[in-house]
């Protein structure tokens, strides 16, 4: 990396890094002096030069009128630079700290307002399985769920699935789905009488790593989050009427697959 990158990686744009080393290199210089010898505008350099001053990259010497600029040592730099990883260590840590109480308040208030976690495989199984438990007509669901074979063998998914359709399928309980549209359909994905399903497809974002469902008073979704499973159930009658009007106004602005 040479010094001009190592310069930006700290911070300083294109002109603030020239003038930086301009001055490194010719000692203490006149404003009009820099200007000129690296071809700039009079207003960026300006600007350069006060910001250079305000972060202690270099130092303005003499009067106003015939002030001129000079650069902090190399050294001071790298000196600075230390004491500030040492500080983000320091606010690392504490932030650390902080997020380690914010969860654990977080799960507390999760529990006070009907809102359930699930972790794992064994978090996916019953995440599913709640659904089926609260005597729904139908279903709602989208988002992109290819993300579960990072949890999930192949095998093991569909086996699971299949067993779970089938226990819907005996429940009467029918299943819309917008699924999206850059993504191939299989016929398993299709629209199917039999299995009680309904599939449309629409436009959703590309770098989507989740999956959300409408059933009852309830809604929930699942992601990834740091490497692991993650779902969650709300149970709230408001919340989930809003979320249902907003999916079936996508579902209605949708093609049948």
């Amino acid at each position: 990396m040479d010094i001009t990158a190592a310069l930006q990686k700290l911070g300083l744009n294109t002109t603030e890094s020239a003038i930086y080393l301009y001055l490194t290199q010719s000692g203490a210089s006149l404003a009009q002096q820099i200007q000129t010898a690296l071809a700039l505008e009079k207003v960026p350099t300006y600007r350069a030069l006060k910001e250079l001053k305000a972060r202690g990259y270099v130092e303005a010497l003499g009067e106003a009128r015939n002030q001129r600029f000079a650069a902090l040592p190399l050294a001071k730099l790298l000196s600075r630079y230390d004491e500030q990883v040492s500080e983000l260590r320091e606010a690392k840590s504490g932030l650390e700290a902080f997020m380690s109480r914010l969860t654990d308040q977080q799960s507390e208030l999760y529990k006070q307002n009907n809102i359930k976690i699930y972790e794992g495989k064994a978090g996916f199984r019953l995440w599913n399985e709640v659904r089926l438990d609260k005597g729904v007509a139908v279903i709602r669901e989208c988002g992109t769920d290819g993300f579960l074979h990072e949890f999930f063998e192949p095998k093991e998914i569909r086996d699971y699935m299949q067993r779970y359709i089938k226990r819907r399928v005996a429940k009467g309980v029918c299943i819309r789905v917008l699924h999206d549209n850059s993504e191939p359909i299989l016929d398993y994905d299709r629209s199917n009488p039999q299995i009680l399903k309904e599939t449309h497809t629409t436009e959703l974002p590309r770098d989507m790593r989740a999956f959300m469902s409408i059933f009852g008073t309830q809604f929930g979704f699942y992601t990834q989050q740091q490497g692991r499973y993650v779902g969650v159930i709300i149970d709230d009658p408001m919340m989930t009427q809003m979320v249902t009007w907003l999916f079936d106004a996508l579902w209605d602005n949708s093609e049948k697959a």
